[in-house]
């Protein structure tokens, strides 16, 4: 499977499981990126989840893409 790696600010942890999970990422890890048009505080918002934890949202545009 061909991967890509990026760096990307993560919003709304504070709302989300992140302060759960935090400790058992680590670099390279894989991470889901789910795009969500019917958010309604961002339509282009992606939700980042890890297992089966919601981490928070990716806040670059360039990743908007993604979704």
């Amino acid at each position: 499977m061909k991967t890509k790696e990026y760096s990307f600010y993560v919003a709304g942890v504070q709302f989300h499981q992140a302060k759960t999970v935090l400790n058992e990422l680590s670099e390279g890890m894989e991470l889901s990126l789910i795009g969500e048009p019917d958010n309604k505080f961002d339509p282009n918002a992606i939700k980042i989840l890890y297992d089966k934890y919601m981490d928070g949202y990716e806040d670059e545009p360039e990743l908007t893409m993604l979704g």
